[in-house]
């Protein structure tokens, strides 16, 4: 009796272009869903192929619109989600309320975070008008009711007192440096909420350089935890901060302020 047909492979390193929902389903069963296991975030039924088409979506919508610099599915699968999964290990047990995603651009990580935390509203934060059109036809698509887009300036959202002191996490992923999405993302937390940003090898100093920052803006570092993502060549570091106290009136300054000189 013939066995079983053998799966079809996996993109090689080197892929290019798009790929269909099909493809990208191989691709995350094959490298996101034990990339998860060991992190312990359990996948929610149907995620996995609603992330599927949210790649394929992403990336062929990215070749009209500048959404992400991944042009590999692959890549996308292995470094770009796979970071989404370290952001939720990092909140599970935590009563989140909303999670922020700072200058979500095509929705890295904050859509699929809306996938992989169910129980979170999760607000992107987008200032340009052609990427939150993105995110909006994103959410329609996948059906996500938990997810709220909003094409405005982080700066003016923490002066807003329906954001300001009011979020449980913010994440903000190769958006600024540290100290500066740090003025962009402490006022939008309620006492007691997490920002999180991963950075690169440039972690140290960047927190050696943002630490005004987080005095000044009533914050304390939680931790700086290193992990690998699959088929990276270096290690990242998650930055975690927890808000201590309310936001200081004079922030965050306005953004020709915080551009010509970070606390």
């Amino acid at each position: 009796m013939p066995g079983a047909p053998s799966p079809a492979p996996l993109p090689p390193p080197g892929d290019s272009g798009s790929a269909t929902v099909e493809e990208f389903q191989r691709l995350l069963e094959g490298l996101l869903v034990p990339f998860a296991s060991g992190k312990g975030v359990a996948l929610p039924t149907g995620s996995v192929a609603r992330l599927a088409e949210y790649s394929a979506f992403l990336l062929e919508r990215n070749q009209v619109v500048n959404l992400t610099g991944c042009r590999s599915p692959r890549e996308l699968v292995a470094r770009h989600l796979a970071d989404a999964v370290q952001f939720a290990a990092r909140l599970p047990g935590r009563p989140l309320g909303t999670l922020v995603d700072l200058g979500s651009g095509g929705g890295l990580p904050g859509l699929p975070l809306a996938l992989l935390l169910p129980g979170a509203r999760v607000l992107l934060v987008e200032s340009v008008r052609k990427k939150a059109r993105f995110l909006l036809e994103a959410k329609e698509r996948l059906a996500l009711a938990n997810v709220e887009v909003l094409c405005a300036r982080a700066e003016e959202l923490g002066r807003d007192r329906a954001h300001r002191d009011r979020h449980g996490a913010v994440t903000s992923r190769a958006c600024a440096s540290l100290a500066v999405s740090l003025e962009y993302g402490l006022p939008l937390l309620k006492v007691g909420g997490l920002f999180l940003s991963p950075k690169g090898p440039s972690a140290p100093e960047e927190l050696s350089a943002a630490a005004r920052a987080i005095q000044a803006l009533a914050g304390r570092l939680v931790d700086a935890t290193t992990y690998r993502l699959p088929e990276a060549p270096s290690d990242f570091t998650m930055i975690a901060i927890e808000k201590t106290g309310p936001t200081p009136a004079a922030y965050p300054r306005p953004a020709a302020q915080i551009a010509r000189k970070s606390l």
